[in-house]
């Protein structure tokens, strides 16, 4: 019998956060800026928890004493929490540089700190079905948006992306489904990534599986807030 749950998710916390330096005053990391009480990344691990996440290892750089510092290994979250530790950031795929292949033997999540996809255990477990069903390497959560021009846009034909393009000027974007910053990653990823420091999943990695046809989106239809400036916090902090 095949995998039917996941477990494991990579959280990528290392940004400098510069649309929220309002927030920050870059004496704090974007991870931390308060958010109802908790922190915005705080949130996000607790969704993840939500969804069936036992273990979470956290991608950090930017003020990364302070991150350990509040996570600690994560039992006030209810999952377990380990760190990849940038001393420069290295972009979105740059952490796979320092992770421990071995330790990623099933499919697992890869998302932004900052993108907080409310989907469930069920959610979830339709995203892993999905992904299975169609023998991809990476799928994509996708949301239909009129707001493009911050996000990575796929070029859909059926489930398979046949372009990722990643913050295309509003008359260039493929479609409007955009991408959430939540995936599922197959293990055999790690050992494909471009050999160099800095590496961008959106733009090194995802046009690479696409070319292939194996990378596949899924718009879910799940709650999303992407709190990644002033507009997106705002909107979190009064709907949540």
């Amino acid at each position: 019998m095949g995998i039917t749950k996941i477990t494991k998710a990579v959280v990528l916390a290392g940004g400098l956060g510069t649309r929220m330096r309002y927030l920050t005053k870059d004496e704090i990391p974007k991870a931390l800026v308060n958010l109802k009480g908790r922190t915005i990344t705080g949130t996000v691990v607790s969704n993840l928890r939500e969804m069936g996440i036992k273990e979470v290892v956290l991608a950090i750089s930017h003020h990364s004493s302070m991150v350990q510092r509040y996570f600690g290994e994560g039992s006030k979250f209810g999952v377990k929490i380990s760190y990849l530790i940038e001393n420069v950031p290295l972009g979105t795929g740059g952490w796979i540089n320092l992770a421990d292949k071995k330790q990623f033997k099933e499919p697992f999540m890869v998302l932004n700190g900052d993108d907080l996809l409310m989907l469930g255990k069920e959610g979830l477990s339709e995203f892993l079905d999905l992904h299975k069903k169609n023998n991809a390497a990476v799928s994509i959560a996708l949301m239909e948006t009129g707001n493009i021009s911050e996000k990575g846009v796929a070029d859909l034909k059926g489930c398979m992306i046949r372009r990722f393009v990643e913050k295309p000027k509003p008359e260039e974007a493929p479609s409007n489904l955009v991408s959430t910053g939540n995936y599922i990653f197959e293990p055999e990823v790690l050992s494909i990534m471009p050999d160099k420091e800095k590496i961008s999943l959106e733009k090194d990695v995802f046009p690479l599986l696409a070319s292939k046809g194996r990378l596949c989106g899924f718009n879910l239809k799940a709650k999303w807030y992407s709190i990644g400036s002033k507009d997106e916090y705002n909107k979190a902090v009064k709907e949540l």
